[in-house]
């Protein structure tokens, strides 16, 4: 019998997830630069201006990671389910 978890897929599906919070955070009415917005959250020089910053840590941010919290608690409690 098979292994029923695989350390590949998951790191995979982390690395996705990860790629796609960050590509949802760049579409909008304003946008963000994708580019920009991983220096701005690696704290590099030449990221977002204030008003994006602003806009991409206080409203587009925390929207997109609550929408992936609420995710995964729907997606586990289906499985226990």
């Amino acid at each position: 019998m098979g292994r029923i978890w695989h350390w590949r897929t998951t790191v995979f599906v982390g690395i996705l997830l990860a790629f796609i919070l960050l590509l949802g955070v760049s579409f909008g009415p304003v946008s963000l630069e994708f580019t920009k917005i991983i220096r701005t959250l690696l704290g590099l020089s030449g990221g977002l201006q204030e008003e994006e910053r602003t806009l991409l840590l206080e409203l587009r941010l925390p929207r997109v990671l609550l929408a992936a919290l609420v995710g995964s608690a729907l997606a586990t409690s289906g499985a226990v389910y």
